[in-house]
């Protein structure tokens, strides 16, 4: 599922699928300074190694967002790598936001 078609069929409060893992990608501060209640933070430069080291259910949907989109398309491409077969490219926090991600 391409991120514009799971967010363009979402209606207001956004509902994300269940069981989905929110991974926000920013760094340790970015994450500190405000982020989407519930994310994990899997920072993209450390995102091999928290991998390898907590070996997460493959099988979960997952939803990663950043400051912008750039890291979350990178993130992307990492996970799915890995073997994850469900993962979304939500991009910026800002636009979760305003699609009622609190």
């Amino acid at each position: 599922m391409s991120m514009f078609s799971w967010l363009s069929s979402q209606r207001e409060p956004l509902q994300l699928p269940e069981g989905a893992v929110l991974i926000d990608v920013r760094s340790p501060m970015e994450f500190r300074n405000g982020h989407i209640v519930g994310a994990v933070n899997w920072p993209l430069d450390q995102l091999p190694e928290i991998l390898e080291k907590q070996k997460p259910d493959v099988s979960k949907p997952c939803i990663v967002y950043c400051a912008h989109g750039p890291r979350a398309g990178m993130a992307k491409t990492v996970l799915m790598r890995t073997g994850f077969k469900e993962v979304i490219n939500a991009g910026g926090i800002n636009g979760l936001i305003h699609l009622g991600v609190e």
